[in-house]
């Protein structure tokens, strides 16, 4: 009976570990990369059409459904690395302070800006401590197997502010698009005026939407990482 019950908990086990092998290998490639991709690439599309530009020689089958996706994570990869930019960029000219203020504050909310190692960090600012106890951290809550439900809400939220991230350039790309074909640049075919506005006012306000979306889920994130460490540490 005893060997019955340890022979099922290694298939266990051992399903458990194919199970994460498999997650891991699909984490690579990330969805929040395909979603904005993929509306890049529709735009790019409709503006060929409009064009009349031909398209560019793909395979057939199951090799054309391929060279679909990696487009759309390639380009989905580009929107998200300009659009965390553009963010960052708007959000250190707004607030006139780094990407790490906001987690100096929620660390002096916890009270643990005064205890160490987190003042010690604190106080080599001039080494851009701050962002370095902000790796600290995430080493922190993904080295504890007791935070394992933490870590994968953190990833969550990364990969939410990742996607509004790159749906915001992506929604850019669709804006550029429009405002070609209303006015015929690039030999497009024109499309009436009243609906194309309409369409861009609602892509540049779903756009800010996403700008803001992604600051929430950071800062989201910032404070279940902090949170999730002081728990921790007031259990001992």
């Amino acid at each position: 009976m005893a060997e019955n019950v340890d022979a099922k908990k290694e298939v266990a086990e051992g399903l458990k570990v194919i199970l994460q092998r498999i997650a891991d290998f699909f984490d690579i490639f990330d969805l929040s990369f395909i979603i904005s991709g993929s509306v890049t690439l529709a735009a790019l599309g409709f503006w060929s059409w409009r064009a009349n530009l031909p398209g560019p020689p793909l395979p057939e089958g199951w090799l054309h459904v391929l060279a679909t996706i990696i487009a759309s994570y390639v380009l989905g990869l580009l929107c998200f690395t300009l659009g965390r930019w553009l963010r960052v960029r708007w959000r250190w000219q707004r607030l006139d302070g780094g990407p790490h203020d906001r987690l100096l504050a929620i660390l002096a909310g916890h009270g643990l800006d005064v205890l160490p190692p987190f003042s010690d960090y604190i106080r080599r600012l001039a080494a851009h401590g701050e962002a370095r106890l902000y790796v600290r951290l995430w080493a922190e809550v993904r080295d504890c197997p007791d935070l394992a439900g933490t870590f994968s809400l953190l990833r969550r939220y990364w990969v939410m502010a990742a996607t509004c991230d790159g749906m915001v350039v992506a929604l850019l790309v669709w804006i550029l698009v429009l405002t070609a074909c209303i006015f015929g640049w690039g030999h497009a075919n024109r499309i009436d005026m009243a609906p194309g506005i309409v369409a861009i006012v609602v892509l540049l306000v779903s756009a800010l939407a996403c700008r803001h979306e992604g600051s929430r889920y950071v800062e989201f994130q910032m404070e279940e990482l902090v949170a999730a460490v002081a728990a921790r540490r007031a259990k001992g």
